[in-house]
């Protein structure tokens, strides 16, 4: 679709100049402000915007030339993609203009021929997010993992029945939503990717075929775009891109994470989808019996090997989790004792070489000399083929159970067939790659978390494969207490990210409401906070301290931000908010 092209403003100006006109051309996806001012034109660019993390490297920052903000909004046309169009109106309103919308052209698709087949009601949070849907047109529905995200949008395609795309990132995801569109709607899918290329009243694509080919081949009929999992992309921007290819009447993105890590990122993908229209959070689906309880439980890798001085990140991650004999023997004892406690267990990691040394450290029929074979290639050299030898070696092996490893790279044959095994009972403990690759494994009681890390999104997308209230009224997720550089930062961002998501029901009971407001306060007087790190002490004062590097300017800023605050004492490592400044201050809006 044609995006940015300045003969899009045809409107006349008026006279009112508090008055401004919003249209979205048929044929773009974009929204064009007419005639708009410099003040406008700014107020945008700067709402619209991010700060890269990185800017204070870069020539262009240190030079004065580039303030270290990219922004979507383009002042040279004065537009930007569609899915802004929301937060832009909020922004334009909030300033006292009165603006005015206009989408030209029939967006609609072809008509279609539905079914509704699906076994049960909708829940009230799912009519809900049907019904936002159909009000917005455009925007972001957030259910957590489990929640029944893809009956939404599948009540959605049969309640306007226009020809309909559902975007997906992965293969496995490309065949779990043919099989519902097939089964719920009643219709014979098309599907693209995984070599195949196929239109029918609703189509699957992945994004990557999507990439790889003429999106001018489909046959620009549709009237719906299903974003899946919009947020676990792994390019922000090709989500954008391709998003923006649809001129379609509905726009709707499907997301258990509403969030992302890397700053920007959130902005790119609305720009594609719009903003969140219909939110439910995982605490209120446990509250009301949708999913089962978390256990989380936190373990100890006594004698874990931590980082040596001068070691990078990656050989880190390799000595100390990939190949760690004492972690993976601590995370295999861990997979051992909730089989006994009549747990069915899955163990995630993301490394081959892990998986494999997992398997035999539980499984009775898996020898050393097989997982040599496996994991020692003809291309490592000698200190290679050591370190795995030691991995093996030392390697504390119960191999007491059935366990069975899968990774990405086994057919679908030999996927099915460990799946029917583990769901009869068959295979005691399966360890696989395949939970961050949107595979449905609903049999699963207990997770042990073996890869660590700190991928938020990924990491809440695999707890939630365990928290369906049909394996019992709670679930166990399981993770190793990392320690030493790197790991024990990432293991308490672990944690934190799922006290914010599971709230009440996280595993200190969601984030503290005096961090989140003494961090809103800073926000709020321009500190940029992503190196500040926060704690809330036993006399109930919040420390804030400097983790991360800050350029000069952002440090006086933080600095002038917490001298000049009554309620903190300021000494230039760790400030601390009294408790009692910090129950004046208001309390954050954090929806």
């Amino acid at each position: 679709m044609s995006t940015q092209d300045p003969t899009a403003t045809t409107a006349e100006p008026t006279a009112d100049a508090s008055h401004i006109d919003i249209v979205v051309p048929e044929g773009y996806t974009w929204f064009f402000v007419q005639h708009a001012s410099t003040v406008v034109d700014k107020l945008l660019a700067d709402e619209l915007a991010w700060r890269d993390p990185n800017a204070q490297y870069t020539d262009r920052y240190k030079n004065g030339s580039w303030d270290g903000f990219h922004r979507i909004y383009n002042s040279e046309h004065s537009g930007a993609p569609i899915g802004l169009l929301g937060r832009a109106v909020q922004l334009l309103e909030a300033e006292g203009y009165t603006v005015e919308t206009t989408i030209e052209g029939d967006r609609s698709g072809a008509s279609i021929a539905t079914e509704w087949n699906f076994p049960h009601s909708l829940r009230a949070y799912q009519q809900e997010a049907v019904e936002a849907s159909l009000d917005k047109q455009m925007g972001v529905i957030s259910i957590p993992t489990g929640g029944g995200k893809t009956v939404v949008a599948l009540n959605l395609i049969h309640t306007v029945e226009q020809q309909a795309i559902v975007l997906v990132h992965t293969k496995n995801l490309l065949y779990q939503w043919a099989d519902q569109i097939e089964s719920v709607l009643g219709v014979e899918p098309g599907i693209i990717g995984d070599g195949e290329w196929s239109e029918g009243p609703v189509t699957v694509a992945t994004i990557q075929s999507l990439l790889s080919n003429d999106i001018g081949d489909l046959d620009g009929r549709y009237g719906v775009a299903i974003f899946d999992e919009c947020h676990t992309t792994s390019g922000a921007k090709k989500m954008q891109q391709i998003g923006l290819e649809f001129d379609t009447e509905y726009r709707i993105g499907l997301s258990a994470t509403p969030w992302r890590a890397t700053p920007g990122e959130e902005l790119e993908i609305e720009a594609a989808v719009g903003e969140c229209i219909s939110v439910i959070d995982a605490e209120q689906l446990i509250d009301e019996g949708h999913l089962a309880k978390p256990e989380f439980r936190f373990v100890d890798a006594e004698g874990q090997r931590t980082a040596k001085p001068g070691e990078d990140y990656h050989d880190v991650v390799r000595h100390c989790r990939e190949l760690a004999p004492v972690r993976n023997s601590t995370v295999a004892a861990t997979a051992a004792d909730l089989v006994d406690e009549g747990y069915t267990v899955h163990v995630s990691v993301d490394r081959i070489n892990q998986g494999k040394l997992l398997e035999y450290a539980l499984d009775a029929s898996t020898t050393a000399a097989d997982v040599r074979e496996d994991i020692i290639g003809d291309g490592d050299d000698t200190q290679a083929r050591a370190e795995k030898d030691a991995a093996i070696d030392t390697l504390d092996a119960i191999s007491e159970y059935n366990a069975v490893f899968l990774h990405g790279s086994d057919i679908n044959d030999v996927r099915q067939e460990a799946f029917d095994q583990f769901q009869a009972g068959e295979i005691d403990i399966l360890i696989s790659t395949l939970l961050k690759e949107g595979v449905d494994i609903p049999e699963i009681s207990a997770i042990v978390h073996a890869e660590g890390g700190k991928s938020e999104i990924e990491r809440i997308q695999r707890a939630g494969r365990a928290l369906r209230p049909s394996n019992g009224d709670h679930a166990v997720i399981a993770d190793v207490r990392d320690q030493g550089k790197y790991l024990s930062d990432h293991f308490e961002e672990r944690v934190d990210i799922l006290d914010q998501y599971y709230g009440a029901y996280g595993p200190t009971g969601g984030i503290d409401e005096r961090i989140e407001t003494v961090e809103a306060y800073l926000e709020d007087k321009g500190v940029f906070t992503d190196p500040c790190s926060f704690a809330v002490r036993e006399d109930g004062a919040v420390e804030i301290e400097l983790d991360g590097y800050m350029p000069g300017n952002e440090f006086n800023t933080f600095r002038n931000a917490v001298q000049n605050a009554s309620g903190i004492r300021y000494n230039g490592d760790a400030n601390v908010a009294a408790p009692d400044w910090v129950e004046q201050l208001p309390t954050p809006n954090m929806a």
